[in-house]
C-alpha cells in the first residue's frame, strides 16, 4: 500500500498519496478507516489551474441536434426513440422530457456520440456491460440530470479537449453514480476534466460506489469545482490517477469530500498525485 503523508492537525483532512508501494504490487492507496488529518497542503503543483470564471464551449460547432422523444420505449438503441435516428458523433444528444432511459448490452453497440446532455429531471442508466462514448457529457444542465453507470464491463468514455465530464451547469444540477463494478474515463490530460458545479447556483455530486471486487471506478486527471457546489461520496468507489504531478481533487471551488462506511480507495496508477480538498465522514473516526 502507499504511503499517506500527513499529520493530524485542526478536524479536517487533507491527504498526499505518494508512489511507494509493497514488493509486486501496483502503487495505490486504500482509505478507508482514518482520523482526521491536516488542513496544509502537502503538495500543490505549480501549474495548478485556479478557474475564476468556467465557460461551457462547444466542442462541435456546427452539430446536428437530435433529441430524445421516446416514441417506442425507453432503450437508448432504439433508433425510433430519437428525433434523427441513434445519436452519431456529429450530433448533439439531448435527453430532456424528464424520461429513465436504459443503455444496455441487449443489442447492438451504440456509436459514439458527441455531447450528450441530460436535463429536466432526465436519467440515463448505463448497465451490463454496455459501453458509451462521447465527446462530452453534460449532466445536469439548466435544470436536473442523472447519470448512472452500473455493473462489470460497463465503460463510459468522455475525450475533448477541456471539461470531458461537467455535473452541474447553467444552474442545475447533476448527479453521476458509478458503482458495481463500472468504470468512467476521461481521456484529455487539460485543465479539470471532471468539472461539478461549473457555475453559480450550479450542483453537481459524485457517487463512487461498491463492494470487494465489484468497485464502481472514475479515471481522470484531476477533478474541480470552479462557480457553484460540488460533492464526491465515497462508499466503496475507487478513484484512480490518469496524470502525474498534479492535485487529483483541486483546491479550486467548494468540492466537499465524503467518506461513508464502505470506504474510499485511492488508486495512485503509479503516479505521484495529491488530495488538496479536507474530508470528512462516517469512515473518518472522530
Amino acid at each position: 500500500m502507499s504511503g499517506l503523508e500527513c499529520g493530524a492537525e485542526n478536524d479536517v483532512m487533507l491527504l498526499e498519496v505518494s508512489t511507494r508501494s509493497k514488493p509486486g504490487g501496483r502503487p495505490s492507496a486504500y482509505l478507508q478507516h482514518i482520523s482526521a488529518m491536516t488542513s496544509r497542503l502537502v503538495r500543490v503543483a505549480p501549474h495548478l489551474c485556479l478557474l475564476s470564471l468556467f465557460v461551457v464551449f462547444d466542442p462541435l460547432p456546427g452539430r446536428a441536434q437530435n433529441t430524445w422523444t421516446g416514441a417506442v420505449d425507453n432503450d437508448w438503441q432504439e433508433g425510433g426513440n430519437w428525433s434523427a435516428g441513434l445519436p452519431t458523433l456529429g450530433t448533439f444528444a439531448d435527453i430532456n422530457n424528464g424520461d429513465a432511459v436504459i443503455l444496455d448490452s441487449n443489442g447492438p453497440p451504440a456509436p459514439a456520440v458527441g455531447i450528450l446532455t441530460l436535463s429536466d429531471s432526465s436519467e440515463l442508466a448505463v448497465s451490463n456491460g454496455a459501453d458509451l462514448t462521447a465527446l462530452q457529457l453534460r449532466i445536469g444542465g439548466a435544470t436536473a440530470g442523472t447519470m448512472t453507470v452500473t455493473g462489470s464491463g460497463t465503460t463510459v468514455t468522455a475525450s475533448t479537449s477541456f471539461a470531458d465530464i461537467i455535473i452541474g451547469l447553467n444552474g442545475g444540477t447533476g448527479i453521476l453514480n458509478i458503482a458495481d463494478g463500472a468504470v468512467v474515463t476521461t481521456l484529455t490530460n487539460e485543465n479539470p476534466e471532471v468539472v461539478l458545479g461549473a457555475s453559480a447556483g450550479s450542483t453537481g455530486t459524485l457517487n463512487l460506489q461498491g463492494t470487494a471486487g465489484s468497485r464502481g471506478v472514475l479515471e481522470t486527471n484531476r477533478i474541480a469545482t470552479p462557480g457553484g457546489t460540488g460533492s464526491i461520496n465515497f462508499d466503496g468507489g475507487v478513484l484512480r490517477a490518469l496524470q502525474n504531478g498534479v492535485p487529483l481533487i483541486t483546491s479550486t471551488g467548494g468540492t466537499n469530500v465524503t467518506i461513508n462506511g464502505g470506504g474510499a480507495f485511492i488508486d495512485t496508477n503509479g503516479l505521484n498525485v495529491s488530495i488538496a480538498r479536507p474530508m470528512g465522514g462516517s469512515a473518518c473516526p472522530r
